[in-house]
């Protein structure tokens, strides 16, 4: 999905994390090579601006299947498009 426009997706994904429609939304996927870089650098942020401990033990664990993903799956990353 990312930056791609698909409204239908976006209420489906909405719908599914009780997020209200008019909250915008941003999707990462892990075959997406800036993914990682990005989760890096929302890490050292979130962890800058004193984010509750167990909020950053969650993201460090899914930065680390971002990672794994890349690592084992390397053929199936891409640049965004």
């Amino acid at each position: 999905m990312g930056v791609h426009k698909s409204k239908k997706r976006y209420a489906k994904v909405k719908k599914l994390l009780d997020i209200s429609e008019e909250e915008p939304i941003f999707i990462l996927r892990a075959q997406d090579y800036l993914a990682f870089r990005t989760i890096e650098f929302y890490d050292r942020e979130a962890s800058n601006a004193g984010c509750d401990p167990s909020f950053l033990e969650n993201l460090r664990q899914v930065k680390d299947v971002f990672n794994d993903f890349r690592v084992r799956y390397s053929e199936l990353m891409k640049v965004p498009d």
